[in-house]
Parts: structure tokens; sequence; C-alpha cells
């Protein structure tokens, strides 16, 4: 398992848990609202499909499905018309203060 990035760690020490908390459902809550906005029903099953079939790991996936899966979370984290880069571009400027 993976350390947390620094600017997570750093949010914990200067503010402690419950501001980790509030971060955490904020990204709960903005994740949700970015999955049902950008994917159709049928873009979210594919996801899914995809993510499953990987088990975690890149080598599972062929070209083609990593590609694909690579464009729907572009999708869902952007949108279409990459809308959402701003609202993301200040949350990580503020994590990295």
């Amino acid at each position: 398992m993976s350390s947390p990035p620094s600017a997570v760690v750093e949010l914990a020490k200067r503010h402690g848990r419950p501001a980790l908390l509030q971060v955490a459902k904020w990204l709960l809550d903005k994740g949700r609202d970015l999955w049902e906005r950008n994917l159709t029903p049928a873009e979210r099953n594919e996801f899914i499909r995809i993510v499953a079939l990987s088990k975690g790991r890149r080598r599972n996936l062929t070209d083609s499905e990593a590609t694909r899966l690579t464009k729907l979370v572009g999708q869902a984290l952007f949108g279409k018309d990459g809308a959402d880069l701003g609202d993301l571009s200040d949350i990580l400027k503020r994590l990295r203060k």
C-alpha cells in the first residue's frame, strides 16, 4: 500500500481529523455528482465492467480497454467539455498550501 500524498498528511497535521473528514465527505459528494452528471448509465456500466475486469491490475486489461477506461475517467472528472477542470484545480491548490 502506498503512502498518502504529502498534502493530505499535511492537512491532517495542520487541521486535524475533522478537516480531513470534511474533505473526504466533499470528495464523496463531488465524486457522486461528477459520476452522475458526466457519464451516461451505459458509460457507468462500461466503467464498472472494465474496472472489475482489471481486478486492480493494468496488465489484466487489453490496450483498448485501458484506453477506454482512461477516456471514461477523464470524462467523469472533467465532463465532455472539460468544464470541471477549474474545480479540481482549485482543490489541488488548496491542498498544496
